[in-house]
């Protein structure tokens, strides 16, 4: 048993298993991490439309299916595992008209451009907004 197999079983005994498990958990989540991403699910069961942009980046338009998902990743490349602020907008008017909403969403590190390999911290709900007679959507922390 290695130095450093042996620390470990110490501190697990020492702090308890759910340290032990929560810290080698973290650990297999960000080795080899090539994205920062997260994960739109849509629940209003309509087409929604939203934009964004990584740093100064122009905005993307993009339409989301009815009951579908969509990740949002930034590709660190071989460059540093961090990536520029992630810039959200969803057109929350379900009218004709438009009414772009900015929200601030938590990109967690991903292995993979999909929205199984956002953990929990990523991922995100459009529904409607309550008392608006199904006029507005929104997004909540899921």
């Amino acid at each position: 048993m290695s130095v450093i197999m042996l620390r470990a079983a110490i501190l697990s005994l020492a702090l308890g298993p759910a340290l032990a498990i929560a810290s080698s958990a973290s650990a297999q989540n960000v080795a080899g991490s090539r994205y920062g991403c997260a994960c739109l699910n849509n629940e209003a069961g309509v087409n929604i439309n939203f934009r964004y942009a990584f740093g100064s980046n122009p905005m993307k338009k993009a339409t989301m299916g009815a009951n579908t998902r969509q990740w949002i990743c930034y590709d660190y490349g071989n460059g540093p595992r961090s990536s520029p602020p992630l810039k959200f907008e969803l057109d929350v008017d379900m009218s004709r008209g438009n009414a772009w909403t900015t929200y601030a969403l938590t990109r967690v590190q991903s292995n993979a451009q999909s929205c199984n390999a956002v953990g929990a911290l990523g991922q995100y709900g459009v529904r409607y907004r309550a008392n608006t007679n199904r006029q507005f959507i929104e997004v909540y922390k899921k």
